[in-house]
């Protein structure tokens, strides 16, 4: 088993502080990007848990555990309670894997088992999505947060310089001083670019 297929059965399993420790020590060998395929097991017809999902790793760690407070068209209020208890070590976990480059804005699908109704299904969910569906405040602050500083950095920017340009005219993305160079992540159509700012 790799690295990274350790690290998301820890989420799935929600042994969220051995993930963290995963994440923190293997570092760059763990891909905080990966896309899970998954099942729910249990009654969970006609509640908002999915039957099938194929979700980003930071959706996977947000959404673990929902089976379990779920039950046939009604909420198990103790699973509830097991779901939410973690909240604290998600939080650290989440905000780990945004440092190390996790997409906020990676989109998975998943679909539901509405028994007679058929077996709908949700395209393009967000980790933001599934923070708003765990009914979690922390992370859907921790979430706009990581997108919006990478706004504020573009509103804030000197120049972008292009990693492929940079490359072709021999210099090197580092820090200068008076210089910090920051990879955009999270913005589509800056991929590949670095942030420059001047102190």
């Amino acid at each position: 088993m790799s690295q990274t297929e350790s690290f998301v059965a820890a989420l799935v399993e929600r042994r969220f502080v051995e993930a963290k420790e995963m994440l923190a020590s293997a570092g760059a060998d763990i891909d905080v990007n990966h896309v899970f395929k998954g099942k729910f097991g249990g009654r969970i017809a006609v509640t908002e848990c999915p039957y099938c999902y194929a979700h980003p790793a930071l959706t996977v760690a947000i959404q673990a555990g929902l089976n379990e407070g779920a039950y046939t068209l009604r909420c198990n209020p103790k699973g509830v309670t097991e779901f939410m208890s973690q909240e604290g070590e998600l939080c650290k976990l989440v905000e780990l894997m945004i440092q190390k480059g996790a997409n906020v804005n990676a989109v998975g699908n998943e679909i539901q088992d509405c028994e007679s109704a058929g077996a709908p299904t949700v395209h393009d969910k967000t980790p933001l999505c599934a923070a708003v569906q765990r009914g979690s405040v922390a992370l859907v602050k921790l979430l706009l947060q990581a997108v919006s500083c990478e706004r504020q950095a573009l509103d804030r920017l000197t120049c972008v310089v292009s990693c492929q340009q940079d490359m072709r005219t021999g210099g090197t993305i580092g820090t200068n001083q008076g210089q910090a160079h920051i990879p955009v992540r999270n913005i589509p159509e800056y991929s590949g670019y670095y942030i420059i700012l001047y102190s």
